[in-house]
């Protein structure tokens, strides 16, 4: 049995799966005020090893502070050192822990740092969908709508959103509506 059944539905399996992807940070949880920093000045010589390492920020949700200088409000410090030491970049790259930033308050920096307005006002569309055109469009459109948004949202702490953030609330609407077994992707809500 697959994810998607041959009537175009999504099976059980495809649900579970779905879950196993969709990311598990808490945003409620306090943030501890530390920051992940990234800095790195690899070789020209080493284009690809520089690009693999953005790459890897990248899928982390680190923010890209600079070109060579990039933060995550996540300790992935051991994660981290273990790529560097296993790529050989230890002259190279320097990951460490720090409470400050510059002189920039935390939400101030998260906000130039990473799209959050952009992201947060897709959710706020998912949301409005949801509300006023649930039965014109289809479920499966909207939880691919969700999970879309979700892929580029950094799951920053609390303390690092913008005040009015809809991505808790959208979350709630995708979980009521992932929460429904074996959802038609041919039919819409009515």
């Amino acid at each position: 049995m697959g994810y998607i059944d041959k009537n175009l539905k999504i099976c059980p399996r495809g649900i579970e799966k779905i879950n196993l992807i969709v990311p598990k940070i808490n945003q409620s949880e306090k943030w501890d005020g530390r920051w992940c920093l990234v800095t790195f000045d690899i070789p020209e010589k080493m284009k690809s090893d520089r690009e693999k390492l953005r790459r890897i920020l990248k899928k982390l949700h680190f923010g890209r502070l600079q070109d060579s200088v990039w933060i995550s409000p996540y300790d992935y410090f051991d994660n981290l050192q273990g790529i560097v030491e296993e790529n050989n970049l230890q002259d190279w790259i320097i990951v460490s822990i720090t409470k400050k930033l510059g002189r920039e308050k935390s939400k101030d920096l998260a906000a130039k740092v990473w799209p959050l307005q952009k992201i947060n006002e897709r959710y706020a569309d998912f949301i409005k969908n949801y509300q006023r055109f649930t039965w014109r469009i289809d479920r499966c459109g909207l939880i691919f709508r969700y999970l879309n948004t979700l892929q580029d949202d950094p799951q920053l702490p609390h303390d690092l959103l913008p005040n009015n953030w809809f991505g808790q609330r959208a979350k709630s609407i995708y979980e009521k509506i992932i929460s429904s077994r074996n959802i038609d992707i041919t039919k819409q809500d009515k």
